[in-house]
């Protein structure tokens, strides 16, 4: 649904992690307790896996991993990473509806994580989404959907994100976004990232749309897409930095 925005962020990307390293490691302990409780492997496709952030881990893990993603770039990078790691895994450009026919109904697992669902502008290319994912799914396969909590956020229409400074990795940078309302639903996001140079300090921009979703509108969309028994995890329960969605097919 969005490409342009995570090719030209894909070089750069783990820049937005304090410690990108760690925050692998600390986001599958939370992520695997949901979608792999036991130690059985199984079957696991990212719908958009950007630079390996959940699948490389997952893959290392012992699962059997498919990372999919329509930017080039990001495909590219975590490709780069899991074999720098010595990580077995797949590897796609493309969106789910356009995945061979072996690949359908085979995963137990389909993540939509970092917010991604919100990058579709309507409800239509939301659910053509979400259904292309379904398809993917075994009978018995889940769901798990990360959104950013914008009940908190609805009614007052913020303009500046929170503010993060990383100094890990010898590598010092400022990281926050900046909102530009386009309706009562849907903003621009910039995001800044101004990290420090041998010269002084060097600053990227990058933007791109969401769209506002309020957890009740997910979870109707998600049952629109064919899903059952869409339950919400707050992150109180779970441990993990946004409300997951999670869905039965």
């Amino acid at each position: 649904m969005e490409t342009v925005f995570y090719d030209q962020l894909a070089p750069h990307a783990h820049l937005l992690y304090g410690d990108w390293e760690r925050f692998m490691t600390w986001q599958t302990e939370k992520i695997g307790r949901l979608v792999a409780p036991s130690d059985r492997a199984i079957r696991i496709v990212d719908c958009a896996a950007g630079i390996g952030t959940n699948t490389i881990p997952l893959a290392g893990a012992g699962h059997d991993v498919l990372a999919l993603d329509t930017s080039v770039l990001s495909i590219e990078r975590a490709r780069s990473e899991a074999a720098r790691r010595g990580v077995d895994m797949r590897f796609h450009t493309g969106a789910p509806d356009q995945l061979s026919s072996s690949d359908a109904g085979s995963f137990h697992v389909a993540l939509i994580l970092d917010n991604y669902l919100c990058h579709a502008t309507t409800d239509e290319e939301a659910v053509g989404f979400l259904v292309s994912a379904r398809k993917l799914l075994r009978n018995d396969g889940r769901l798990v959907v990360a959104l950013r909590d914008y009940d908190a956020d609805f009614d007052r229409h913020p303009d500046v994100d929170a503010v993060a400074f990383h100094s890990a990795c010898q590598q010092r940078r400022i990281v926050h976004q900046i909102w530009d309302w386009l309706d009562d639903h849907t903003y621009q996001f910039h995001l800044h990232i101004v990290r420090g140079v041998d010269t002084g300090w060097e600053a990227m921009h990058f933007t791109a749309v969401y769209r506002a979703l309020r957890r009740t509108q997910a979870i109707e969309l998600i049952r629109r897409a064919g899903f059952r028994h869409v339950e919400v995890v707050s992150p109180e329960q779970s441990g993990y930095h946004r409300f997951l969605l999670l869905a039965a097919a």
